[in-house]
């Protein structure tokens, strides 16, 4: 009777296990077929197919008359799947003849990715992507691939940027625009087995890539080449530690050119471009480098402040005229100096003082005292209107990453030392755009207009998505103030310290500038920031630039160091738009031949019996045996002798 309780006792125990591991088996059987279904469908799948994307056709990057400044290379990339490849090192080995890549770079990148599947070797032309398809190497595929190429190299490199080695936008347009530029990727899906190794039976699937949009800029190409070999004149000429520029179009916004030298090259952005550069790039540690790429890559124009000086009495002159504090023939007495609440701001000139002078003559004279003496007439409160009114406490909202604000003491900090000092330019830190977008608002009859960039998105078709207007922010001085400034920026020129820039054949208006440099939070008194800007032509101004000279070696005045810069970049520009004054070398003229098709090498000689110079865009390009694509004057065009003809090479990508 026991023995059989017993044997009951083990029957039910059995019974018991067994419903439970029933129960517990249709849970679970109901968990992954009905409940996570779908999570594990989807793991399955990921398992019996291996995923290759295809990059999209990156948008390009023109310039406002369709001018490519970036643009993609068709190319292709080798991919390994490692679970399929069947002896690495023989692999690698058969990949390294044929692409002409060191076995030991391969093999470096092989082992040094936990990566199933990964890119071996990228941006391979067709022809040797072929040679690696004949072999048949398991576990090796080949894709499409773009290789990014700026086939001007390091021109206006600080406006288009560059991308990383995976086509994401990194600087400049190229990253404020990446959404707009990339794309969206497809993809290669292909069958495999739980190992990864591909079946020889499986399918498979290829979804296409959608391309990007191209970026229209408002960057013409030609006045980009005239700003970049002026400062690249300047630099030689000042011995400067860098030199920026902009031009405007005053009546839009627009930015026809943007510039710093020195720069970088697209291509290859984390090369220095001098010998210098390198030497010093070289001893460099890590942390050093990622540094200095940031410094090279950095757009000043747009991301870093600076004391204007006086160029910034145009605001205060601007502002005491529209209140109608002073008129322009009122008159102000220099004795070298002010006093304002016990302290002394002196005039650059203190030792000699300029004496009474109207408003034309302080600006002619860049008198501080003088503007001290308007800014009091003016007040705080409505001189800080007008720092206010012309842009200067915000952001101009250029479409360019990274921009900086104006530094300055809060309103409320502000006493009458301070205010003083502002008058002139010192003691108020601006952006380079903040300061031309202002100056050209002064002189387009007081209407400010926001700076534009990028003049339209396109698609491939050259259908356009999206255009930038003109856009009107205010009205901040009347046409009457416009016109009166104007007419004082115009005696600057003729009659003070803006004479260097003075061209027969135009009535044009500037203003210099100087301010010490802060360095650590210091003055100091050997390094300076020279300035100088102008209008054109001032009856209806249209064209307004500025350069901005970093500690200038051979003198820190903007008369004499940014006026010469200026000059060149106006006559060539003004030459150019077919303004008055642009020709200003000879009364001699000759009829420019088609130079099309010919070397650079044949082009130099035709010219040279002409008497006529040449320059080679992109900017120091040394292959004399590029053929010319395109020449600036067009062929037929009569122009002067010793002129400077542009000649446009083709690129071998391109």
């Amino acid at each position: 009777m026991r023995n059989g309780n017993k044997v009951k006792s083990r029957l039910f125990i059995a019974l018991l296990l067994v419903s439970v591991a029933y129960v517990y088996l249709t849970v679970n059987l109901f968990r992954v077929q009905v409940i996570k279904a779908e999570e594990y469908k989807k793991m399955a799948l990921e398992q019996q197919t291996r995923n290759i994307p295809i990059p999209a056709h990156r948008g390009e990057i023109l310039d406002r008359n369709g001018i490519k400044l970036a643009f993609n290379v068709k190319k292709n990339s080798i991919w390994i799947n490692k679970a399929s490849v069947e002896n690495p090192e023989e692999t690698l080995d058969e990949i390294s003849k044929t692409v002409g890549e060191p076995i030991e770079v391969l093999r470096e990148s092989y082992n040094g990715t936990k990566k199933e599947i990964f890119k071996l070797v990228k941006w391979i032309d067709k022809d040797v992507a072929d040679a690696v398809r004949i072999k048949k190497l398991k576990g090796v595929w080949i894709s499409d691939d773009i290789m990014r190429t700026y086939p001007y190299e390091n021109f206006a490199s600080h406006v288009i940027g560059h991308t990383r080695d995976d086509n994401k936008g990194l600087a400049g347009i190229e990253y404020q625009f990446d959404s707009f530029l990339k794309g969206v990727p497809g993809k290669l899906l292909i069958n495999s087995d739980s190992s990864g190794r591909q079946l020889a039976y499986g399918e498979e699937k290829r979804f296409e890539p959608v391309d990007g949009y191209n970026v229209v800029l408002t960057i013409d190409e030609i006045i980009q080449y005239f700003l970049e070999k002026a400062l690249i004149n300047g630099m030689e000429e000042t011995g400067a530690k860098s030199i920026q520029g902009i031009v405007m179009n005053i009546k839009t916004g627009e930015v026809l050119a943007m510039a710093k030298k020195p720069d970088y090259n697209p291509n290859t952005p984390r090369v220095p471009l001098f010998e210098s550069q390198i030497e010093e790039y070289e001893e460099l540690d890590e942390k050093g480098k990622v540094a200095y790429w940031n410094k090279m890559w950095r757009n000043s124009m747009i991301s870093d402040t600076y004391e204007p000086g006086s160029t910034f009495k145009t605001i205060t002159v601007a502002g005491a005229l529209e209140e109608n504090v002073i008129k322009p023939s009122d008159t102000f007495n220099d004795i070298g100096y002010i006093m304002v609440s016990g302290v002394r701001l002196n005039c650059w000139s203190w030792r000699h003082p300029h004496g009474l002078q109207t408003v034309a003559q302080a600006m002619q004279n860049s008198c501080n005292p003088v503007l001290v003496q308007i800014q009091q007439r003016l007040g705080k409160e409505n001189f800080y209107k007008y720092i206010e009114g012309f842009g200067f406490t915000k952001k101009t909202g250029i479409k360019l990453p990274a921009e900086a604000s104006s530094i300055m003491l809060p309103k409320e900090k502000l006493g009458p030392v301070e205010m003083g000092t502002i008058s002139y330019g010192h003691g108020i830190a601006v952006t380079p755009i903040q300061l031309i977008t202002a100056i050209s608002a002064v002189a387009n009859d007081g209407e400010l207009m926001k700076p534009r960039i990028v003049k339209e998105l396109v698609d491939k078709n050259g259908n356009v998505i999206e255009k930038f207007e003109p856009e009107f922010v205010k009205k901040v001085v009347s046409e009457k103030t416009s016109k009166e400034v104007r007419l004082i920026l115009e005696s600057v020129i003729n009659e003070g310290s803006g004479k260097n820039a003075r061209i027969e054949g135009i009535r044009i208006g500037g203003k210099t500038g100087t301010s010490e440099k802060l360095i650590n939070g210091k003055y100091s008194e050997e390094a300076a920031i020279a300035s100088f800007y102008t209008v054109a032509p001032i009856e209806d101004p249209e064209i307004a630039i500025l350069v901005v000279v970093d500690e200038p070696q051979n003198s820190h005045f903007g008369s004499v160091v940014g006026t010469p810069i200026v000059k060149e970049i106006m006559v060539d520009v003004f030459r150019y738009l077919k303004m008055d004054g642009g020709n200003q070398t000879s009364n001699i003229q000759v009829k420019l031949p088609d130079l099309r098709g010919l070397t650079v090498k044949k082009a130099e000689a035709v010219l040279g019996t002409l008497n006529l110079e040449y320059s080679v865009t992109p900017l120091n390009n040394k292959d004399d045996s590029l053929i010319i694509e395109d020449q600036f004057p067009q062929n037929g065009a009569m122009v002067d002798e010793h002129s400077v003809v542009i000649l446009k090479v083709k690129n071998n990508e391109e």
